[in-house]
């Protein structure tokens, strides 16, 4: 077994314990007033405008009732700029983010809608207040080919699947607290893979520098 699903396995076992010694039942959500995304995002910044869309269509009933137990809350954006550039962010939050409520991963939502994942890669990007790290999809239907960039937080730490998701859930769970946790997705319509990843982030960076410190502690962990 390699390393680092040993140090998984331990940390997963040493939750189970945790959990049957000490539930908890505070919400980290009802402790810290939360913002409506609505009001949070704002509607136009730097050489961005907005406009409310319907969101993602989700085709399988299942995956809905899915989607409608574990997110709080959603909010869905159409992007353009003087240049034409179009972006589609979606943010979904939910309030209750532990094992059994964890965030809809775009590798699962989108092949559920009949996309196939051509290219999966990870990145860094660098904002005036700190560096985020998000994972890059091509997801591709048809003649449709959508570049995705996407990151997910548990409470304020930026987070991933696997080990860095558990050990930022047991931070909380060792102070008594249910983590809420946030999944922040920007794509767009492109065959130009890499010029739109450069065009995601510089609406990141843009975003970033808008946003107020609540905004940004939310949605990157940034305490400034």
């Amino acid at each position: 077994m390699k390393p680092t699903a040993l140090i998984l396995l331990a940390l997963m076992v040493a939750s189970s314990v945790f959990a049957v010694a000490i539930k908890p039942t505070t919400k980290l959500a009802d402790l810290e007033r939360r913002e409506k995304l609505a009001t949070l995002i704002p509607m136009n910044f730097g050489d961005w405008r907005g406009q409310d869309t319907d969101g993602v269509v989700v085709a399988d009933p299942q995956m809905l009732r899915n989607l409608q137990t574990i997110y709080t809350e959603t909010l869905s954006r159409t992007y353009v700029d003087s240049k034409g550039r179009r972006i589609m962010l979606s943010i979904a939050y939910g309030d209750d983010q532990r094992d059994g409520m964890d965030v809809h991963y775009p590798e699962v939502c989108y092949p559920a809608q009949g996309f196939q994942q051509k290219a999966a890669s990870e990145a860094k990007i660098a904002t005036p207040h700190g560096t985020i790290n998000v994972k890059r999809l091509v997801m591709t239907t048809g003649p449709r080919n959508e570049p995705i960039t996407y990151w997910t937080m548990v409470g304020a730490y930026q987070t991933s699947k696997g080990l860095q998701k558990k050990v930022n859930e047991m931070r909380y769970s060792f102070k008594g607290l249910i983590p809420d946790g946030m999944l922040v997705r920007m794509s767009s319509i492109s065959y130009d893979t890499e010029q739109t990843y450069r065009d995601h982030e510089a609406f990141i960076q843009d975003l970033i520098r808008a946003l107020t410190p609540q905004g940004r502690l939310r949605l990157a962990g940034f305490a400034g």
